[in-house]
């Protein structure tokens, strides 16, 4: 029998592991992205917002309006973004002082991480 390293399973809220390293925006559950969208979304009257995210990523301004004029602006931004590691938005969240998004993606990853290696177990693909 085959054995699958799962050191993934010890995150903990304050460190990445490099198994969280490797996670990227288009595989993050559904749960996930909406717990995203309902941070992110409602528009901050500072700008501290998907819209700053978004200037923060090197997007020109003509995308963050472009953001601004469809329905769901941190969902076209996540599918936008698909190939993006999801801890390379912590540093970005940290500049713009959103500790409760940079939460989040933890809390997210401590839930994702047992689905991804079971998938893996099912795949006999790690």
């Amino acid at each position: 029998m085959k054995s699958v390293d799962i050191t993934c399973v010890d995150i903990t809220p304050v460190d990445m592991t490099s198994a969280d390293n490797k996670k990227r925006l288009k595989d993050m559950p559904i749960n996930g992205q909406q717990r995203l969208i309902v941070l992110l979304q409602p528009k901050d009257p500072l700008g501290n917002d998907y819209r700053r995210l978004t200037d923060k990523l090197g997007y020109p301004n003509y995308f963050i309006k472009y953001l601004g004029s469809t329905d769901v602006p941190v969902k076209t931004l996540i599918k936008e973004l698909g190939d993006m590691k999801i801890v390379e938005l912590v540093p970005l969240l940290e500049d713009m002082e959103r500790k409760d998004v940079v939460e989040e993606l933890q809390e997210i990853l401590n839930k994702f991480c047992p689905l991804f290696f079971f998938l893996c177990l099912m795949l006999r693909s790690c």
